[in-house]
């Protein structure tokens, strides 16, 4: 006697073993990670996105910094508001050519905290009259006429952080080797305005925990007016858990300590915390 499958049993294996050889041939084609390479190359898609923007005092132009959409490295430009037009001011490799930036272990630590993951000028001042730019690159400082994008380099010793124009424009300052510097742009003068500084105690740099918890990255301040140049030093002297600090934040174990000081300037504009 003959036995003959259901309809509908005999339907199904039909179509399980048709199926059958194209399972074999999907595995053989290769997984689509365009997807992943886009979202990594251009930083979950964040690169190309205008960032630290800054108008003019005249409100003529706002000065902002730019990478290429899949070059992780910000260059300087400027929007002319009346015109709608966007022109590039600098970039990086005007300044390098075909050198790599190299960055100092504390500028790696400054940028891991403020979490910034790219290269190039990561941040910039603008003159209070808006005709000069303060760029730092590779442990330099260079200073940018507006109008003609004239550049020159700041005759400062490696290693510059946290520059800063003075209220007048004539000056620079900046910390380095842990002390506080001024330089006089007109006669190319620099001067140490801090002394005593060194890796456990530095002047005009803000601690770690005023970094990392309190979004804090600069440590001195100009005054129009200052008999005195106070500023904050930041020590690496251990702290009791729940000690306050002189800025109002709270330490902990192995926390950085930050105290007030101050050294006697020249005459004119001052450094203030």
């Amino acid at each position: 006697m003959t036995r003959t499958l259901p309809p509908a049993l005999l339907c199904a294996l039909l179509s399980t073993l048709a199926a059958a050889p194209a399972a074999d041939t999907a595995k053989d084609v290769p997984l689509d990670t365009s997807y992943l390479k886009d979202h990594a190359e251009t930083r979950g898609f964040m690169l190309g996105r205008p960032t630290r923007a800054r108008p003019t005092p005249d409100g003529k132009a706002v000065l902002f910094l730019r990478a290429q959409p899949r070059v992780p490295r910000l260059r300087l430009y400027e929007f002319d508001v009346g015109a709608g037009k966007t022109r590039e001011l600098l970039t990086p490799e005007d300044l390098l050519h075909s050198a790599e930036e190299h960055l100092s272990p504390e500028e790696k630590a400054r940028r891991e905290r403020q979490r910034v993951s790219v290269g190039g000028f990561t941040d910039f001042q603008l003159s209070e009259d808006g005709t000069h730019i303060l760029l730092s690159l590779s442990g330099k400082l260079y200073l940018v006429r507006r109008a003609d994008r004239h550049v020159t380099e700041v005759g400062t010793g490696p290693g510059a952080l946290d520059p800063k124009f003075a209220p007048d424009g004539r000056s620079v300052s900046y910390v380095r080797d842990h002390d506080v510097y001024l330089y006089g742009l007109a006669k190319g003068v620099e001067q140490r305005v801090t002394t005593g500084g060194s890796d456990k105690r530095s002047h005009g740099l803000a601690e770690f925990i005023a970094q990392e918890e309190m979004h804090r990255f600069s440590s001195y301040w100009w005054a129009l007016t200052a008999p005195r140049c106070p500023h904050r030093r930041a020590g690496a002297r251990p702290r009791h858990r729940g000690a306050r600090r002189r800025d109002g934040g709270t330490g902990g174990h192995g926390g950085r300590r930050g105290a007030a000081g101050g050294v006697r300037c020249p005459p004119g504009p001052g450094l203030q915390p």
